[in-house]
């Protein structure tokens, strides 16, 4: 009686296709990543004017940080390349180590 169930088993499960309800690499779609889904979100986002930075890194991506008032300097491989932070009336320039490289003061018409 076994033997005639796992026969019945084999046939019934041999009618169904799994490649109709598999997902191929054309039908996968990419999930937003986290900035993504920040910009689009109803949180309040905090605005912050990045004008006034003027040193850049030659060659280096910018991701801005308006939370924490700082811009991230990243190679155009990815890895970090240093960061510029806003205190106050000064902006600090640290290469990768954290070390400060530039120290640029504002002025009241800045």
């Amino acid at each position: 009686m076994c033997a005639a169930l796992l026969g019945v088993a084999s046939v019934s499960l041999s009618h169904v296709s799994f490649a109709d309800s598999a997902p191929t690499f054309g039908d996968v779609k990419k999930k937003p990543t986290l900035d993504q889904l920040y910009r689009s979100s109803q949180l309040v986002h905090k605005y912050a004017d990045f004008s006034m930075f003027h040193y850049v890194p030659k060659g280096d991506d910018v991701v801005e940080q308006p939370e924490r008032s700082r811009l991230l300097f990243r190679t155009k491989h990815g890895s970090p390349d240093g960061y510029a932070e806003r205190k106050g009336e000064v902006i600090f320039y640290y290469n990768a180590a954290g070390k400060l490289i530039r120290v640029q003061k504002l002025s009241g018409e800045s």
